[in-house]
């Protein structure tokens, strides 16, 4: 399945290229040199396909998320929670904590957030669950974020068109590497 595929990508491929070519410097070698080379592009190139993917859409503007509540601690926490990639968050907190949160609550109806209160617990815990619509952006911009390190950390523009050949600029703007370069 993709989903095993990116994380095969994520935990197992990755890790190992800043390996293979710390095991290759000292022999005189480099990323660039075959088999190496087809290697690291294929890997490169699946991160870019299978791993980031296309941006989702942007469900709610940013401004919008920062805007929902007062700016008090726990109206804050709140809104970290919308800004990340956590789909529940759990509110343990006092009545009049719960109340004045579902109140702020109110104008996120329309993106989909769900609330309710679990009477089982002392004190009361309100869970908030997003939509993971609303997670996906923040999902999305984490991984290109992890794709340009570690392309970063494989060399500079030169060796990474050796490895990449005419995929690079696609490999480069997708992960966001602004070191131009003009490809052969």
């Amino acid at each position: 399945s993709d989903e095993t595929h990116a994380t095969c990508i994520e935990r197992v491929l990755i890790p190992i290229i800043p390996r293979i070519k710390a095991f290759l410097l000292p022999h005189g070698q480099s990323l660039s040199t075959e088999p190496f080379r087809r290697f690291t592009s294929k890997v490169l190139n699946d991160y870019v396909k299978v791993v980031l993917g296309p941006r989702p859409p942007e469900t709610v503007a940013l401004a919008e998320i920062k805007a929902v509540g007062c700016g008090c601690a726990d109206c804050e926490r709140l809104v970290s929670f919308f800004i990340g990639t956590e789909t529940v968050h759990l509110i343990q907190e006092k009545p009049n904590v719960r109340r004045h949160l579902l109140e702020k609550l109110e104008v996120t109806r329309r993106w989909g957030v769900k609330w309710k209160t679990i009477v089982r617990t002392s004190p009361e815990t309100l869970q908030v669950i997003k939509p993971a619509s609303l997670a996906a952006t923040t999902r999305w911009k984490e991984r290109k974020e992890r794709g340009l390190k570690f392309l970063q950390s494989i060399g500079a523009a030169a060796e990474l068109s050796g490895i990449l050949g005419s995929d690079y600029t696609i490999v480069a703007n997708a992960l966001g590497f602004r070191n131009p370069l003009a490809v052969k």
